[in-house]
């Protein structure tokens, strides 16, 4: 346990130098961290203690503290006194943002509406329509951890909802909101990760509203505890607006690419350094890479989603799942840490709700370091005849897992 003076430092030779140091936040930082800008997750922290008390008593074992409960039901009333409208939760470099100011409510009554309505589309992933007005809607979804692709998507047995996902879950509220299918989003940013805390389900709201010309989209929760109590701040996962244009550069680019006969880079070999389970291992191997561009081969796996689920996705996630990854290993390959993606500037899906061919070839494009460090790619995803099935501008990463 170090000095929360030595943590701080730590922490800004993180930022300023790109050491990643082990630093575990398991206090508030106090005067050191005067605008909140990192805090431990007190909610879930107390929350796992107080099951993993409850369990060891009724296993009876005797090296059960007691006095650790009665220290946190006696914390509980200070940290709600000083609890920040902001939660914000330590991990290698994701953000959080404010709570966004409610919605003032529809003069028009808001039409409640059951899952009956979902005969009309096939919404796998953003669930059920709560409400539904003229500019706003509200879907809801909930998670449970028998899906491959959450399984498939575990770090220390936790599951997470891979960002692509997210991205699939605004589509289908497009879809269900204005009819239309959703060419693509701008403005995305990638917050705090949807995961099912010992493999427990999580429902999540997919809500968007319309305002000034522009379509706004939010993905949130709550973390509930096992008695059915809210702890803490709603939580938001995602944001993005519709997309409004799209200047593709594809045309400069397509005909610089050369493709090799051979993998130079098998699929076991690539999936070294990451984490993914089959049914999201989408890369077959990386084809060829350098300093500031990769080239890999993408194949569906043979791992489906989830069972009974094999209709066409509204954006084809596992392709922008593609993407994900290969910008992940040119940085796990030159930069030496994997890395996850944190912001998207602007991301155009082609052939939406087709499905995609079994193989296609990714191509990424390192731009630079932005000004707070993080990798900036633009990258495509395309057939054997330089058709397009999705483009991405300014995907930014953060990394943290060193190989």
């Amino acid at each position: 346990i170090l000095p929360k003076e030595l943590c701080l430092d730590l922490i800004l030779k993180e930022v300023l130098q790109g050491k990643t140091p082990e630093v575990l936040l398991t206090d508030p930082l106090g005067n050191l961290d005067w605008d909140k800008q990192l805090r431990f997750d007190y909610d879930e922290q107390t929350e796992i203690v107080e099951e993993e008390i409850k369990e060891e008593i009724k296993e009876n074992k005797p090296e059960v503290n007691t006095e650790i409960k009665e220290e946190i039901k006696l914390e509980e009333p200070q940290k709600e006194k000083t609890e920040e409208k902001q939660e914000q939760e330590v991990s290698f470099g994701i953000e959080t943002k404010e709570e966004a100011p409610e919605i003032e409510e529809e003069k028009a009554e808001t039409t409640q509406i059951t899952e009956t309505i979902n005969n009309v589309g096939y919404y796998p992933f953003a669930g059920t329509i709560k409400e539904k007005t003229g500019s706003s809607i509200l879907m809801e979804k909930t998670f449970t951890a028998d899906k491959h692709f959450l399984q498939d998507y575990s770090i220390d047995k936790v599951p997470f909802l891979a960002s692509t996902f997210g991205l699939e879950c605004l589509s289908e509220l497009n879809k269900n909101f204005t009819g239309q299918i959703s060419e693509g989003f701008e403005r995305v940013h990638f917050y705090l990760p949807v995961k099912l805390l010992r493999q427990n389900p999580i429902t999540v709201r997919i809500k968007a509203n319309k305002e000034n010309g522009k379509t706004n989209f939010e993905i949130e929760s709550d973390f509930i505890n096992s008695k059915g109590i809210k702890m803490g701040n709603t939580r938001c996962h995602i944001t993005a607006e519709n997309l409004k244009d799209f200047d593709s550069s594809w045309n400069s680019i397509k005909n610089n690419i050369a493709i090799p006969g051979n993998l130079a880079i098998s699929q076991e070999d690539t999936y070294k350094g990451y984490f993914q389970g089959p049914s999201m291992q989408v890369l077959n191997g990386i084809l060829k890479i350098e300093n500031d561009t990769v080239l890999a081969l993408y194949k569906e796996p043979e791992t489906p989603l989830a069972e009974s689920e094999n209709q066409p996705l509204l954006s084809a996630p596992l392709l922008t799942e593609a993407i994900f990854q290969t910008c992940a290993y040119r940085d796990y390959a030159v930069e030496g840490y994997a890395t996850l993606p944190e912001y998207i500037s602007k991301i155009r899906f082609y052939h939406q709700g087709q499905k995609p061919p079994k193989e296609l070839y990714v191509y990424a494009k390192y731009n630079d370091k932005t000004i707070e460090g993080k990798s900036s790619f633009d990258a495509f995803i395309f057939d054997k005849n330089l058709d397009l099935w999705a483009e991405v501008k300014d995907l930014q990463t953060i990394g943290g897992i060193g190989r």
